[in-house]
């Protein structure tokens, strides 16, 4: 299929970023909350500079912790490129709020300064569909292989997912293994045992929720979420500001071996044909990656061996506000991914068609932590560690322990 393509940008605005995330380093931190209960916590500070992790010589980086953003909807064209000049007049939106890619998600651009970034040039980073709806682009996320169910009704089914996986590394507890995400529907997708994890998807489904509750902070973000109103969305849709409060404490409280965090207000937004509000939406979980790093960051050495990867569930038709198997464009999304055992090599053209589902074993590769999907289980489509991230010893690893010949997974 053919997929449109756009100038890539990423790589100009690489050396800005470092230079501003270097002066930045410790300068934002998660908003505090108040102790006591009927107090207002104060609106987290605009993310204006990206932060970094320091560099400590103390030995070789490794990925002791994995941190995955999905930004729900996102386009790979504003990450690369910045705001659409077109669309944005088209939108009542002034010649100043055209800004490029950098500018617009300068946190996701410091991370790719310091990692890799795929999808902008060379071959796309896709969804593998056929209909390219958020449920199955989790599902692709989560589990390593494309969805069965392509709907974003379809019933949950017990597969193994990344929340599995993680939850059998050594120190793992209920407690440090983390999945929030703003939309109700990711209960589907928990995984086979998700009374193991602390789990919270929309305002009132998970799993553990008293952990959630377990200080007064945590006790006041979750409360303040699942008290407020769910607009951008609807029904159990929880704001994505409340749940991204709510995953910088948790990140703080419990230094997570995992956690997974979806944002869904862009996507909401851009349903609306709302490109502004879209917009501002994306900046906002661009924010809250910020405050994440910053977070890891205060860690000192141990924010080292932490890997962060960001990335979205589908891309959008060219009309906007749609996606779906009506419009392979939406296929498209893109990865970014930092820290921990990823090496610096900044924007890369991919060689060839890489997916969703290579996203999981390249996380678990970095991390050196088994697969519950073994090959040979008569698994179709099976994702691979990206060879532009992995190197060829954490393929080798992650090959032997699905039970595959010794570099079977070294070609992506």
């Amino acid at each position: 299929m053919r997929i449109h393509t756009a100038p890539g940008r990423l790589g100009t605005g690489l050396a800005h970023a470092a230079m501003v995330g270097a002066l930045a380093l410790g300068c934002v931190r998660m908003t505090d909350a108040p102790a006591r209960a009927g107090l207002v916590a104060p609106a987290a500070p605009p993310i204006n500079t990206p932060p970094r992790v320091a560099e400590d010589p103390q030995g070789p980086p490794r990925t002791d912790r994995v941190v995955l953003l999905v930004i729900d909807g996102a386009r790979w064209q504003d990450v690369f490129s910045g705001v659409d000049p077109a669309r944005a007049q088209r939108s009542g939106m002034t010649e100043e709020q055209i800004v490029g890619a950098e500018e617009l998600t300068p946190n996701l651009h410091a991370l790719a300064q310091r990692g890799v970034a795929l999808g902008g040039e060379g071959s796309p980073f896709l969804s593998s569909g056929p209909n390219f709806v958020s449920l199955p682009g989790y599902v692709e996320i989560l589990t390593g292989r494309p969805a069965t169910c392509w709907e974003n009704d379809c019933p949950a089914d017990g597969a193994a997912t990344l929340v599995d996986d993680f939850r059998a590394m050594p120190g793992a507890t209920d407690a440090n293994i983390v999945m929030l995400s703003s939309w109700d529907r990711l209960a589907n997708v928990t995984g086979s045992a998700p009374d193991r994890a602390t789990i919270s998807t929309g305002r009132k489904t998970g799993h553990n929720l008293d952990a959630l509750r377990a200080d007064p902070q945590g006790a006041f973000f979750y409360d303040r979420g699942r008290d407020s109103a769910p607009a951008p969305g609807y029904g159990d849709y929880r704001p994505d500001g409340a749940t991204a409060d709510l995953a910088v404490h948790l990140l703080h409280a419990t230094q997570p071996k995992f956690l997974f965090l979806s944002l869904g207000d862009p996507d909401e937004r851009a349903h609306q044909g709302d490109y502004p509000g879209y917009l501002a939406a994306l900046r906002a979980a661009d924010a809250t990656l910020g405050r994440l790093v910053a977070e890891i960051a205060s860690w000192g050495e141990a924010g080292r061996h932490v890997t962060v990867a960001v990335t979205a569930d589908h891309g959008r038709c060219d009309n906007f506000n749609e996606h779906g198997s009506h419009c392979a464009e939406s296929a498209r999304t893109f990865l970014v991914m930092g820290g921990g055992a990823v090496p610096r090599k900044g924007l890369v053209a991919l060689k060839e068609e890489r997916h969703l589902r290579d996203i999981a074993p390249t996380l678990l590769a970095l991390a050196q932590v088994p697969s519950s999907t073994k090959s040979g289980e008569g698994t179709k489509d099976l994702g691979a560690p990206i060879a532009e991230i992995t190197a060829p010893r954490d393929q080798r690893v992650a090959g032997a322990l699905q039970g595959a010949p010794p570099g079977a997974a070294s070609t992506p």
